[in-house]
């Protein structure tokens, strides 16, 4: 296959993206695999999902010890495209609707 025609048919993901490829893969993700993967501004992406439609919601960290607790994990509520929301989980502490936030 022509090199030139394999490099044009390749989508580079946005920061969006990839925060977004997480939160789909995982129950629960922390804001430091976010950072890992170089996403400088993590609140404002996760905002730029709210404004798209996307239902988010976040709680303090259980994943790690090493940030007592001073960073949040997020998770997918509902999906944009499908409308359905995914299962409930206890202790909901703050939820991102169309780039807001909302307290339980």
């Amino acid at each position: 296959m022509d090199c030139e025609l394999l490099h044009r048919d390749i989508r580079i993901m946005t920061q969006k993206d990839k925060i977004l490829n997480l939160l789909q893969q995982n129950e629960w993700t922390c804001t430091s695999q976010m950072y890992a993967l170089y996403i400088a501004d993590v609140r404002r992406r996760l905002c730029d999902l709210a404004q798209d439609g996307y239902e988010l919601e976040s709680r303090k960290c259980r994943q790690h010890d090493y940030h007592a607790g001073g960073s949040k994990e997020w998770r997918l509520i509902q999906k944009k495209s499908l409308g359905v929301p995914l299962p409930p989980q206890q202790n909901h502490q703050t939820r991102l609707f169309a780039g807001s936030f909302k307290y339980d």
